[in-house]
């Protein structure tokens, strides 16, 4: 472990290989799991609104599981989770002609129709942060099933999980923070 600040960082994270290949695992990490994805209390509004926005856009299954059961549901450890068809397909999945799943919610700030990326939890991913009190821990949650085509693209373009995270770490922590966090990334890498 090293510590950024007031957040505690799996060393992990600093050497793992990682970069997004969706055309080859299909958006997995959307619609494979056991939950919905973690929502902050901040985003509970943002969320609704998303949702009013892009349901009609979205899969009749996704409409009738929010109808049945609400846009949020409580999660295991007493915060919230987005709901989901069945018990791991995001409500928010929309699928690409090719059959990928994407964020309808990201899209949607793609096109300029909505001010707001998605989720921080999703952007994030495969870094899950754990928050016990005012300090946060950030880990990296490496599914093979699902994750091997991500790995496997970034050896073969040599990118480092921090060259993909960069951004959604600057959205959670600040500008500042995630200078600081690469350079101790790019100094300990040097280093080993």
């Amino acid at each position: 472990m090293i510590f950024v600040e007031d957040v505690v960082v799996s060393e992990e994270i600093l050497h793992a290989r990682f970069g997004c290949d969706t055309g080859a695992c299909k958006g997995a990490c959307c619609v494979v799991g056991s939950a919905g994805a973690p929502v902050r209390d901040g985003e509970r509004s943002v969320l609704d609104k998303a949702w009013r926005l892009l349901a009609p856009e979205l899969p009749a299954a996704a409409r009738q599981a929010v109808a049945d059961g609400g846009l949020l549901r409580p999660s295991s450890d007493g915060d919230y989770e987005l709901a989901t068809v069945g018990d791991a397909e995001c409500v928010f999945v929309k699928r690409t002609a090719d059959g990928v799943a994407v964020c309808a919610i990201q899209e949607a700030h793609l096109q300029g129709r909505f001010h707001w990326p998605k989720p921080i939890s999703c952007h994030l991913f495969p870094i899950r942060e754990i928050r016990l009190g005012a300090v946060s821990y950030l880990n990296f949650e490496y599914v093979p099933e699902i994750c091997e085509p991500a790995v496997v693209n970034a050896r073969a373009k040599g990118l480092y999980l921090t060259d993909m995270v960069a951004e959604p770490l600057t959205r959670r922590f600040g500008a500042a923070w995630t200078r600081t966090f690469l350079e101790v990334c790019r100094s300990r890498r040097e280093g080993a």
